[in-house]
């Protein structure tokens, strides 16, 4: 018994080490050919963004980068939020299938500082949109979000979000 499994594992390591078991390498694309294939992939996002918004009877602005918005709730403050501002506020991000990759809310709110770190871009833009107290829905395809890679473990490779969010302080900051 003892000498059948080793020649069982042998043959097993023998065959997992084989030039013929391995793996051919992926092709390595062209900056041409991965140009085009980010053309197909925003194209194909942008029917499925439509879909999404047809689906469910959805009106939302456009911006010249693709970011859909809707202002859920507009106030009268004049405060504005401007690039490198401190800006306080709760959020659900989600797909658009629903699942929820993150939250924030009034007990513990998000924080960013516009344009000066790393949350994505799709979100910076979006809450300079906004004033103090306004809520919005923002779909950020995914060249604004985590585009090619995703974050891996949470978000995938070309994931459209929709961010839910609501301005609780704007942080005048010194240039």
């Amino acid at each position: 018994m003892g000498i059948g499994l080793i020649l069982t594992l042998g043959v097993i390591l023998f065959l997992w080490l084989s030039p013929e078991g391995e793996k051919p390498k992926p092709k390595r694309l062209s900056k041409e050919e991965m140009i085009e294939l980010n053309k197909v992939q925003r194209d194909q996002e942008t029917e499925r963004i439509q879909a999404y918004l047809n689906r469910f009877d959805l009106e939302m602005q456009k911006s010249e980068t693709g970011l859909r918005f809707t202002i859920t709730k507009e106030t009268e403050n004049p405060q504005e939020i401007q690039v490198g501002d401190l800006v306080v506020y709760s959020m659900a991000m989600t797909n658009l299938m629903g699942d929820t990759f993150t939250t924030c809310f009034h007990q513990q709110p998000c924080n960013t500082l516009i344009n000066r770190d790393n949350t994505i871009r799709g979100l910076h833009e979006g809450l300079q949109l906004l004033s103090l107290g306004e809520k919005a829905t923002f779909i950020i395809p995914s060249h604004l979000a985590y585009g090619l890679h995703g974050k891996p473990g949470e978000i995938g490779a070309w994931e459209t979000l929709m961010c839910k969010v609501e301005i609780l302080g704007i942080e005048k900051t010194e240039e």
